[in-house]
């Protein structure tokens, strides 16, 4: 081989250092160096006969393995038995993270020309009010060669499925065609085929009417130089990504002859044009309204010219279809289907967590490797070679945790639900023991040589149920079940010195803040909300839970931020009414959020659960309730009555009630767990506090922590027939209501928290107002809101003018803007 050659091939070996995590040298001469340091007055002997030094020769081999791991590529290290990397709770692929859900029109036009490949043309027009302000609504036109009322029909459903808050989407209307009918004569170049010629002007035409959208694969746009942040920027697609200033045009408003004859003399063929006019058109342009699409038809005047006579063609429907079909294609490139993102990163398994013990290595003299005592060997022999074993075994045991802790890298990086740890003969798994903050990781050293007997409870699996078994049989079977053990004192040992529990939530919370801050968010905006409003045993323990589910649904919340509900799809509500019994409501969150659940709420709302955790407070103040609606006695003491002050407690608890009056100097009741105040209980009707007091309260708590998510949010614009219009209150806002009578809710923290959640996560242009409505409010404000909220699918409720509409009465208990002219 040529030295040119070998400058060209990169497989060839280097002569430059090695680095020093794998340079043996390097490791021996540093740890000679410590050793002189801290022994140098009574250890002289660093040569290679003394034992010591062989001790390091031996453990600094062992970490020239380990350093050599250490530099494996990222992929690999993740990488596992099967040859797969676990990207589900580590890492967010780009195509999922980058995304997101449609905020711009635009945004909602390559949504509805990737899903529904028989739309020709969609445009989404913004609707104002007769003084100019943005309503929030859209007016939709769609053209299309499929039936009108059913590609009109999954247009309007997919549009509301991605359907922003305070915005609405009036039912997409079709395009009605303004017919340009064209005169003039084309002249051709001297052997063009006349039909060919003919077949593009009418593609040429077709596509000026409408202009391509232009679908690419990712690789096709990274060669144009488009980076992954401008491919990504917008709704996810399917069939190829709509990216660039021309891959989406804008709607014809007019249609102008300048622009057809430069566009038809570009035709290859055409020598030049003469005479090009519109036949039923006045003028050099024509305008095309909002509610109208061109449609360019060459006449009987428009006719190619050959070699000295015409060869004018007549008008072909088919042809015309044709140059549709041909627009569309040539606008969506084979890669735009098959190649959607990079791919995943992959590597090859490595093993890494496999030890291979230091003992296996030293000379034999040593009798500490495998086979290397016999039988026979003299039992001061063998206690020598244990002792050393032991101490070796210290060192084995740091580099074997060493090695642990590197294959779990991706467990660090890791903020997916916990899984039991895996054991036992067949597999079983272990749901005692969770991984949920493991980060320091270990392995146990079963396969050092001869460890069974320096192993810490080995002799608690010793036992012989069949006498006749030989005694080697025994042992075995002994030294497997201790194996087989998930938690055998070797293992809770060696877990309880690796890492405190203590510690090992404080690590996993500061890795948890990390993962958080690798995504913009900061972690510390959250930390006193989640100390105020939730308790999962400690306060390092609730950051953990509260941070873990946060992340595991933030790909899914991040791209949806900006949503509301499916008003079209979401499930019906019921009115509120008792529960089963104390503890039926789940009061805890879900890892994951559920499939579909975007339907029935915004994503703001489902935040707002998260990291709040209003549904799990509610519902814990329902079962305080309905368990004391269950208590005689109780109920035997709120009949009787009582002067201010007056309490009563639940045996065997801290839940005490106390009589009392509001500022006001009405009766009120208050319930207390401890010194904590956790809610005011007032009469709801003009009867003294009761039974049917406190079953109001539970019923409404209990509704609002499983019906919705602790709140009420009520889009301004859903509140008006779609046929209405009335004053600014409806337009870009929203209501959140709130029951007055939690505490939590009337401290001046949860308004602290509450509003920097709104500048973190709700969208700026839409004005939020909060409302605290008492028991008395809500009584007829959640049975009206149910109606208006199962009405909302009924198009005809919603959209006729004679129809009976809840939502204006439900405005006027919100007290939202004026009263609407078509109250129900």
């Amino acid at each position: 081989m040529s030295d040119d050659d070998l400058m060209d091939d990169d497989r060839y070996i280097v002569d430059e250092p090695l680095p020093d995590a794998v340079n043996f040298d390097v490791l021996k001469d540093e740890g000679i160096a410590r050793l002189k340091a801290l022994a140098g007055q009574v250890w002289t002997n660093f040569n290679e006969s003394d034992p010591g030094v062989t001790i390091l020769d031996q453990l600094c081999y062992a970490l020239t393995e380990l350093g050599y791991c250490a530099q494996f590529p990222i992929e690999d290290v993740l990488t596992r038995a099967d040859g797969t990397i676990n990207y589900d709770g580590q890492f967010f692929l780009p195509q999922d993270i980058l995304t997101c859900s449609p905020v711009t029109p635009d945004d909602y036009r390559r949504l509805v020309h990737d899903r529904l490949a028989q739309v020709r043309a969609v445009y989404l027009v913004p609707q104002c009010t007769d003084s100019g302000r943005l309503s929030g609504r859209y007016l939709t036109y769609f053209c299309t060669d499929a039936d009108e009322a059913l590609v009109g029909a999954r247009i309007d459903a997919l549009l509301n499925q991605h359907r922003n808050l305070g915005e609405q989407f009036l039912a997409p209307q079709p395009l009605r065609p303004l017919v340009i009918t064209l005169a003039g004569s084309v002249y051709l170049k001297d052997g063009a085929d006349a039909s060919a010629v003919y077949n593009r002007i009418l593609q040429v035409l077709c596509e000026y009417e409408v202009p391509p959208v232009v679908q690419s694969g990712y690789g096709e746009l990274r060669a144009q130089g488009f980076t992954a942040d401008q491919i990504f920027n917008g709704p996810r697609l399917d069939n190829g990504w709509i990216g660039g200033p021309d891959a989406l045009g804008a709607k014809r408003t007019a249609v102008s002859l300048y622009e057809l004859n430069t566009l038809i003399a570009a035709v290859d063929g055409v020598s030049h044009l003469d005479g090009l006019a519109f036949t039923d058109h006045d003028g050099q342009e024509v305008a095309v309204a909002d509610d109208r699409i061109p449609q360019l038809t060459p006449g009987p005047g428009f006719g190619l010219q050959g070699i000295g006579q015409p060869m004018a063609r007549p008008l072909d429907a088919a042809a015309l279809e044709l140059a549709s079909l041909r627009a569309s294609h040539d606008a969506a490139s084979v890669e735009s289907q098959v190649d959607l993102a990079p791919d995943a990163p992959q590597g090859s398994y490595r093993n890494i967590e496999q030890y291979y013990s230091v003992q296996n290595t030293f000379p034999e003299i040593y009798g500490i490797g495998p086979n290397s005592l016999q039988s026979d060997t003299p039992s001061y022999r063998v206690a020598s070679a244990r002792q050393l074993k032991g101490y070796l075994l210290v060192y084995d045991q740091l580099l074997a945790n060493e090695f642990a802790q590197l294959a779990h890298v991706g467990d660090l990086f890791s903020f997916a639900a916990p899984q039991p740890v895996e054991g036992g003969t067949a597999g079983e798994r272990w749901p005692l023991h969770r991984t949920f903050c493991t980060t320091y990781h270990s392995q146990p050293l079963y396969d050092v040589p001869d460890v069974q007997a320096l192993l810490r409870g080995s002799e608690s699996f010793h036992y012989q149920l069949d006498p006749n078994k030989p005694d080697a049989q025994v042992e075995r079977g002994a030294w497997k079940r201790y194996r087989n053990f998930p938690f055998n004192e070797y293992i809770h040992g060696l877990r309880a010195i690796t890492e405190t529990e203590d510690e090992a939530v404080r690590r996993r919370d500061a890795m948890l803040t990390h993962l958080m801050a690798r995504h913009g968010d900061d972690a510390s905006e959250y930390h006193p909300m989640f100390k105020a409003t939730q308790w999962y045993g400690s306060e390092l323990k609730t950051r953990v839970v509260v941070k873990s589910v946060w992340l595991q649904n933030y790909q899914q919340l991040s791209s949806h931020r900006t949503n509301g509900f499916n008003y079209q799809a979401a499930d019906p509500l019921t009115a509120p009414g008792p529960f089963a019994a104390p503890g039926s409501v789940r009061a805890g969150p879900d890892d994951k959020i559920a499939a579909g659940i975007l339907r029935n709420f915004s994503a703001f709302e489902l935040k707002l659960a998260i990291l709040l955790g209003l549904p799990a407070h509610l519902a814990s103040l329902a079962d305080k309730l309905e368990t004391l609606l269950r208590q005689e006695d109780f109920l035997a003491w709120l009949r009787q009555g009582g002067d201010p002050g007056s309490s009563w407690q639940l045996k065997d608890t801290d839940v005490v009630v106390v009589r009392g009056v509001d500022s006001s100097g009405k009766e009120q009741q208050q319930l207390f767990d401890g010194a904590q105040r956790l809610m005011d209980i007032g009469p709801v009707s003009a009867e003294s506090i009761g039974e049917n007091t406190y079953r109001v309260h539970a019923d409404q708590l209990a509704w609002l922590s499983t019906q919705r998510k602790g709140v009420l949010l009520v889009e301004h614009i859903l509140l008006l027939p779609t046929y209405a219009f009335n004053d600014a209150g409806y337009y870009l806002a929203a209501t959140l209501v709130l029951p007055a009578y939690v505490t939590l809710f009337q401290q001046a923290a949860f308004a602290s928290y509450l509003d920097t959640l709104v500048q973190l996560h709700w969208p700026a242009h839409v004005r939020l107002r909060r409302l605290d409505a008492s028991c008395t409010v809500l009584k007829p404000l959640i049975p009206l809101f149910v109606e208006w909220h199962n009405g909302l699918n009924a198009s005809p409720a919603a959209n006729a003018p004679d129809a009976v509409f809840p939502g204006p009465t439900l405005a006027k208990l919100l007290g939202i803007g004026k009263e609407v002219a078509h109250a129900a």
